[in-house]
């Protein structure tokens, strides 16, 4: 996750009208127990989330954690190749 480098994460809540909400936080300490990671994060308070089987959890994760691509056209030919 990059942590110590990019001390920052996203974590995003789903609400009850399938709106995604995505508050900034920063880590301010990780702890490992038992194959656990946990980590204490700061910011703004999130949303209310439902514990409602039908909506998403939060996710949690930091900017280097995924890389975004780029979209770009590709032919049904092109992918079987």
């Amino acid at each position: 996750m990059r942590i110590a480098a990019v001390p920052t994460m996203q974590i995003v809540v789903y609400l009850a009208n399938e709106e995604q909400q995505i508050k900034t936080t920063t880590i301010k300490s990780v702890k490992i127990q038992a194959g656990v990671l946990q980590l204490l994060a700061a910011g703004e308070p999130l949303p209310k989330h439902e514990n409602n089987s039908s909506q998403p959890k939060p996710l949690a994760l930091t900017s280097v954690a995924l890389e975004w691509v780029q979209l770009s056209a590709v032919s049904i030919q092109e992918l079987y190749q």
